[in-house]
């Protein structure tokens, strides 16, 4: 696109080709601006321009941005580019499919690398007299979240069965809720909410004996 711009711009006022013979014997004059010619009768003279409108313009956009998006593996609804109807959790799953493939691709690398980080920060604690074991140093992990439109209501809907399923934990229900932002400051809240409620249970049943 690049060049065709300079292309364009470079040889806006075209380049003046003769065809004939000129009387003068002269060349075209380059030094001055608004020189003349003289032409035999059957002479042409007239500027040649590149055949570039803004449709070629467009058209070279559109299959640019189409290359990005294949190279990204990025849907071309995210940025507008096309238009569907009847969105569902399976189409937006299918539309980000090559996404998330290249997401999990990328994030493996990370990981690996960051592993190797790690295994490099744990010598300098050994050095330092700070010692892990393997079970507790693999309990250390990189978690990543996909930026991908999911329903909010979905979510939590899925969740709530799970937890009364007893197949996951209430940190694990923080974690993967999307109005939560921190996970221990929630815990402790919800510790105190237990903590007061039992108080007053107690306190409501030692009223009743009485």
């Amino acid at each position: 696109m690049s060049r065709s711009v300079d292309a364009f711009y470079k040889y806006i006022t075209g380049i003046p080709v003769i065809k004939g013979q000129q009387l003068t014997g002269d060349k075209l004059p380059t030094s001055i601006i608004g020189a003349g010619l003289v032409l035999d009768s059957d002479s042409e003279f007239a500027f040649v321009q590149n055949q570039f409108d803004h449709q070629a313009f467009e058209t070279l956009y559109k299959h640019l941005m189409t290359s990005l998006l294949d190279v990204s593996s990025t849907p071309g609804i995210v940025l507008g580019k096309t238009d569907i109807s009847n969105l569902s959790e399976v189409s937006i799953k299918l539309l980000f499919s090559l996404s998330n493939l290249k997401a999990m691709i990328s994030e493996k690398y990370i990981k690996d690398s960051m592993k190797m980080r790690y295994n490099k920060v744990r010598r300098l604690l050994e050095l330092q007299g700070i010692v892990f074991n393997d079970d507790e140093w693999n309990t250390l992990d990189i978690v990543f979240q996909y930026a991908m439109p999911q329903s909010e209501k979905d979510i939590i809907d899925n969740l709530s069965k799970l937890r009364e399923m007893s197949a996951i934990s209430v940190e694990s229900v923080l974690g993967h809720s999307p109005y939560t932002t921190d996970i221990n400051s929630e815990l402790e809240r919800l510790s105190g909410e237990r903590v007061n409620n039992d108080t007053s249970n107690d306190d409501d049943n030692k009223t009743v004996t009485n």
